[in-house]
Order: C-alpha cells, then structure tokens, then sequence
C-alpha cells in the first residue's frame, strides 16, 4: 500500500512548504498530496485554505485570490517559511497528488495557466468537482477525482479517472473492490489511526493519505514480507 504524505511531512514541518515537501522526500513517501490556489496576479500557488491571517491578527483574513504573489510570501508560516509556488514545488521532482482548489472563478482558464507547469513531471492532478476532472482528463493523462460525499461517487466513477481519492468514510471493501474491476486505483483521505490503515489495506485499498508519514513508513517497512 502507498504512503501518500499529506501536505507533505506536516508532522515534521509546516505544512504544504518546501521543507515538509523535501522532509517526505527524504523520509520515503510514495507520493505526496498538496493543494493549489491561484494569486490575484495569476500565479500557481501551494497552500491548503484560501484565505491567510498574519500571526499577530489572526481574526483578518485575506483571500489568496485577493493578493499578488509578492503580497503573499510577505506572510511568515512559520521557521521562516512563506506559501511556495507550484512551480517551486515541482522543481524539487516530487511525486506529486495534486488537488487544484476552486474557488467558483470560470474553471477553464484557471485550469488552463496551471498546466503548463505539470508538463513532463511526476504527478496526478485532480479536485473535488467532478467537472474539473472531465476537463482535466482531456488535458492530463494522470488524473484523481476527490470524493467527499457519496453524491459525487457516481459522477466520479463515470469520468472513469486513473485514481480514486476517498474520504475514509466512503471506504468498504465491495466498492474497492468493484473500483479495481473498473481498473481504478483506490486512495483513502486522510487516514491516520493505524489500525484502520491496515484495515483498509487488509479490503485492498491502494493507498493511504496521511499525516503520519514517518510512523507509517516505519511500519510498511517493518512488515513481514510474504513468502
């Protein structure tokens, strides 16, 4: 089953930055999930919500949609820290599960100035609406459809992508079963109680999404290996 770092190694260091990004690397994840929002000036950026607060005045917030890039990276995260680019992101050659944010801007033209940056890298790229995904898979052969809700699973299963994410919730062994018929590949999100990881595993999940890169690892490592 793959170990799929969640923002990174954000056990380890702040989240969706380049030090969790390279923390993962080192540690040995298989893949390594993160999020994307766009900047008011049209720049591709890793962050997880979409709005930020400076440390000191945590009550204001400002939608990164609002702020041009040079605006944003005035914000510290933390250890000195500021919100990297994609571009940034990928030049460290992760194996990257993108999840591309969207915030209800006409989708075509955001999805449109972030492909560009994932030509010829190791990644899937994928999002939580169904539409974003039909469009994606015309444009990138390696896609994931992010499942919260069940009312979406369908959707999803009809796009037919490479990769399903679900929400541990969603999980059981018949539908992971049936997705592998359909030559699709299982992910649960986010999954950090380990004896439900090896429950899911024990149904046939592909992959576990988590924020407990290092423990997990440790223990894929030390599993007896069949015989």
């Amino acid at each position: 089953m793959k170990i799929i770092a969640h923002r990174g190694a954000s056990q380890e260091a702040p989240e969706n930055t380049l030090s969790a990004f390279e923390r993962a690397l080192e540690l040995g994840a298989d893949w390594i999930e993160l999020d994307v929002h766009m900047t008011h000036d049209g720049i591709p950026v890793v962050i997880h919500d979409s709005t930020i607060a400076w440390e000191e005045d945590p009550s204001e917030r400002y939608a990164i949609q609002s702020l041009t890039l040079e605006e944003l990276q005035e914000f510290d995260l933390e250890n000195g820290e500021i919100v990297p680019t994609l571009e940034s992101v990928l030049e460290l050659n992760i194996p990257a599960m993108i999840e591309i944010k969207w915030m209800g801007e006409p989708y075509i033209p955001y999805i449109e100035s972030i492909l560009p940056y994932l030509k010829g890298k190791d990644c899937v790229v994928g999002s939580l609406n169904p539409k974003i995904v039909a469009y994606l898979k015309t444009h990138h052969s390696r896609t994931v459809g992010i499942v919260k809700t069940p009312s979406d699973l369908e959707s999803f299963i009809q796009l037919h992508p490479p990769i399903l994410a679900l929400y541990h919730s969603l999980i059981n062994k018949n539908l992971i079963q049936k997705l592998h018929t359909l030559n699709i590949e299982v992910c649960g999100w986010t999954i950090d109680d380990l004896m439900q990881a090896r429950d899911f595993e024990a149904m046939g999940l592909d992959g576990v999404i988590t924020n407990h890169v290092r423990e997990f690892l440790q223990i894929s490592k030390d599993k007896p290996k069949k015989k």
